[in-house]
Parts: C-alpha cells; sequence; structure tokens
C-alpha cells in the first residue's frame, strides 16, 4: 500500500520557454553540481534517522539540488522535431520508468538502435511477426521523442554496475540531461555491506558474501529521477511533496538482524523478491525549464 501511495505521489513536469538567446540559454544555470557523498559519509548516514552538521548540510545539498549538463547543445545537437501529417512539427515527449537501469543495454538500444535491439531482445524471447511490427513501430516514435522523462534512475549503485545511468544514456542518445536524486541508499547489509551476516551452509554462504560485497571507491547510493533533452535546459528545481512515510525508520525495522540471510536465501535460491529499501530521502517532481535552440 505504501508504494502505491507514493506513486501517487511521484510526477514529472516539464516547463517550456523561448530563449532569448541561444548562448544564454545553452549556458544558463551551469552551476556546480552538489557534492557526492564519501563511502564513509554514507556508513554514517546508514546509523541515523537524523544527521546532524555538516553530514546533514551535505544530504539536503544532494536531495535538493538537481545535476544540471548541457553538452549536446554546445556540441550543436539540435532537436528531431518529428513532423506528422495534416500537424506538422510537434514535440515528443517521453516517459520510461527504467526499473533503476537493470537492462541498461537493452534500454540504451531501444532508444538508439532498433536492430541492435531486436538482436538484444531475441536472444532473451522469441516474438512472432505481428509482434515484431509492432516493437519496430513503438521504437520509431520512442527514438524521435526530443523529451524524455525517467524515473528509477540509478547514479554509483552495485545492482546497476555503478553507473551513472542518466549521464550514460544521455551520451548515447546526444541530450542534454537533469538528474535529480530521491534517494540516498544506505542498507548496512544489502548496499553498504558493513554488517555481517552468515548461513550455516558453507556454500551458501559464500554465495552470500560474494553477493554482498560492494565497491567502496565507486558506491555513490543515488536513486532519481532523470529529464532527457535535446532543447537546452536553462532551468531546473526539486519539489518534494509531504512526507508521508519514513524510508529510514520504517525500512531499517522491516527485518531482524538474523532474518536478513534468509531473505537474500529466498531471493537467489527461490527467486523470490522480498523489499526493504533502508534511504535517506523521499518522494519528489523534478522541474525543468527547457529553452528553445
Amino acid at each position: 500500500m505504501r508504494r502505491a501511495i507514493a506513486l501517487l505521489l511521484f510526477s514529472v513536469c516539464v516547463l517550456f520557454a523561448h530563449a532569448q538567446e541561444k548562448t544564454a540559454a545553452i549556458h544558463a544555470q551551469q552551476t556546480e553540481d552538489p557534492e557526492l557523498l564519501s563511502f564513509d559519509e554514507l556508513v554514517a548516514l546508514s546509523s541515523t534517522a537524523k544527521p546532524e552538521g555538516q553530514l546533514a548540510d551535505r544530504l539536503n545539498s544532494l536531495l535538493a539540488k538537481p545535476f544540471i549538463r548541457n553538452e549536446a547543445s554546445a556540441a550543436g545537437v539540435e532537436p528531431h522535431r518529428p513532423s506528422v501529417a495534416n500537424l506538422g512539427p510537434v514535440l515528443r515527449i517521453g516517459f520510461w520508468n527504467i526499473e533503476r537501469g537493470l537492462s541498461f543495454e537493452l534500454i540504451r538500444s531501444a532508444l538508439t538502435s532498433t536492430s541492435e535491439f531486436e538482436r538484444i531482445d531475441g536472444n532473451q524471447r522469441k516474438s512472432t511477426a505481428a509482434q515484431k511490427l509492432l516493437i519496430e513501430s513503438q521504437l520509431n516514435y520512442l527514438q524521435s521523442v526530443d523529451v524524455l522523462a525517467r524515473n528509477e534512475v540509478d547514479l554509483g549503485m552495485k545492482r546497476t554496475g555503478y553507473r551513472d545511468v542518466a549521464r550514460e544514456l544521455a551520451a548515447a542518445l546526444h541530450m542534454n540531461y537533469v538528474y535529480g536524486v530521491e534517494f540516498v541508499e544506505v542498507d548496512p547489509v544489502f548496499d553498504l555491506g558493513i554488517e555481517q551476516v552468515h548461513l550455516p551452509d558453507a556454500q551458501r554462504d559464500l554465495r552470500l558474501q560474494q553477493d554482498l560485497q560492494v565497491n567502496r571507491q565507486r558506491y555513490r547510493g543515488l536513486h532519481g529521477t532523470a529529464i532527457l533533452s535535446r532543447y537546452p535546459i536553462r532551468s531546473a528545481r526539486i519539489f518534494r511533496p509531504p512526507l508521508c512515510y519514513d524510508w529510514y525508520g520504517q525500512e531499517a525495522k522491516e527485518a531482524a538482524k538474523l532474518e536478513k540471510g534468509k531473505r537474500w536465501a529466498a531471493r537467489e535460491l527461490f527467486k523470490e523478491r522480498i523489499e526493504r529499501d533502508v534511504r535517506h530521502g523521499g518522494r519528489m517532481a523534478l522541474i525543468a525549464d527547457l529553452g528553445d535552440t
């Protein structure tokens, strides 16, 4: 139920405005990004629901200030501006929940190359001729969008190979992007790997320890929302509705330490998904002001 309520609070807003000058539009709001947190700081956040002092300031900055990149417009990239019969040029906007970016290669190919997508997808499942035609039609629309909003986007998470998913997809599509942090993930077991959990069976315990290993140099723990655009991003801001769920306190109580190994075994051995998200942050809307070229 809490996820259904949270989903209702999630939204992405895109606002358009005409820039008076192309150069001003491209370089507007090119301020410094919020500083990423170190692994030690993430560990400190895993042990408190209410950080204080400098740590609280750094966390709040990360949750309040979006990352903005306009390299595509600076390089001269122009919008596709697809045309529709009897209507003319249109602004085509897409929205995609990419589930953290777990199937990254498939997502990238869907946005850039129909043949590559069909090759990758064909290795995973067989499609009928009618299904292939439908897929190609949908990919054609998807690849013609000039603005693409995406939620559930990882940055520096172990589950997605520590990728900066928004940046890598934007580079592949030759698009500008803005990224807002929704959550900072600090589960001491499944994200940070700083709590020891063992299983009585030696072989399963070895698999558990391998699963829990984390690269402390690459882990950033960020999960959020991104807007990709072939139009320059003039400005962006994050809006957060009132907190309706304590993502740190309630999730930390979801499982006793003794149960954590059992949950891993259930997920890995029986393919059961058991939710637990110890994190700081909350649902948000990412609002971007896009200029004309």
